[in-house]
């Protein structure tokens, strides 16, 4: 954005509705996670799973899609979740398949869903669901998944404030080494 000639505040102030969109999208998509591992937890019917996450991800889509919870830009060698590459976090599939989670603990007993989590490419939710399945209470759950969206918050807004910044300075002809020493503040110590 730089090199095309936009002035610096309206770099910024781009970045920063940007950074306010993605920190809703992780919002959602914590509660979405949340509330569904609970209701599974709590052993409820599908009717209420999909009561209750519809308000998240709308009536009408609820499905017969498969089960699929991954990210189209997934990253395995990523710590983040994989909503931060996505431009939507994909809540109508991951509603599905809580709901199909949820109807096949309550056939197959909690430890069915297992095999289940194995097959789940973000590293959240298959930690969330492995702790249902090791029988934690609902409030420990729901206080980890509250813990991880607030971190992975703040490591989203770094992120923007980083490339934002770092743009900026580009735009800016900034040196290498005045670059380097400004991002080194969140980043630490820069090699190369």
């Amino acid at each position: 954005m730089a090199v095309d000639g936009r002035n610096i505040e309206t770099i910024r102030q781009q970045a920063e509705k940007m950074a306010r969109i993605k920190v809703s999208q992780l919002s959602e998509y914590f509660e979405v996670i949340t509330e569904g591992v609970v209701m599974i937890a709590s052993s409820e019917t599908p009717p209420v799973m999909r009561a209750q996450l519809s308000c998240w991800a709308g009536t009408g889509i609820f499905s017969e899609e498969p089960f699929a919870i991954s990210a189209e830009n997934y990253n395995p060698q990523s710590d983040s979740n994989s909503i931060v590459y996505s431009s939507r976090p994909p809540l109508g599939l991951i509603a599905v398949g809580l709901i199909e989670m949820g109807a096949a603990a309550r056939r197959g007993g909690i430890l069915s869903i297992e095999p289940m989590i194995e097959q789940i490419k973000d590293s959240a939710l298959s930690a969330f669901l492995q702790m249902a399945v090791d029988g934690r209470d609902a409030e420990t759950i729901r206080q980890n998944a509250e813990r991880t969206a607030e971190i992975k918050g703040r490591q989203l807004s770094e992120y923007f404030e980083i490339i934002t910044e770092g743009v900026l300075m580009i735009g800016n002809s900034e040196t290498p080494e005045v670059i380097r020493q400004y991002l080194s503040y969140w980043v630490g110590e820069i090699d190369g």
